[in-house]
């Protein structure tokens, strides 16, 4: 049970970094951490797969993963990988996107990024900055109809 916690904590901060999952923590890592099941901060230090910044960013909610899956009975999922009708559609928001931010003389950043538009694809978005405001106006509406 604690593996697949520290799973799902691992496949949301490699979203919210937009980073490799393997950048947040190596797999290694995360089966020590299951295997020896921490339960301060000494204990995680002493795991030598976990490299120091790692612990002074994420220790707490390392800790926490590992308390969840000792309190929990339910089954953890980490959020699915996207499927290729998602993939698809990403691909095709992404163009319209840059075809936009092209005519209005900006970079494409600016009106979506990579994770905004997988957060509306998933239904995570409702409340992204490009589904309110002028980034609405401007692409939102554009990209809402192709949902």
């Amino acid at each position: 049970m604690a593996a697949s916690h520290l799973a799902a904590w691992r496949e949301r901060e490699a979203l919210r970094a937009n980073r490799p999952r393997q950048w947040i923590a190596r797999d290694t890592a995360l089966v020590e951490l299951a295997t020896r099941l921490p339960s301060t901060l000494d204990e995680l230090r002493r795991i030598d797969a976990l490299p120091a910044g790692l612990l002074k960013r994420s220790g707490k909610d390392i800790l926490a993963a590992v308390a969840a899956s000792a309190s929990q009975d339910s089954d953890c999922m980490p959020p699915r990988r996207p499927d290729e009708n998602q993939k698809t559609l990403l691909k095709v928001m992404q163009r319209r996107v840059a075809e936009c931010a092209a005519d209005l003389g900006l970079a494409a950043e600016t009106l979506a990024s990579r994770r905004d538009l997988s957060a509306v694809i998933t239904g995570e978005g409702r409340d992204s900055k490009i589904l309110s405001g002028w980034r609405r106006r401007l692409i939102g509406e554009q990209l809402l109809a192709l949902l």
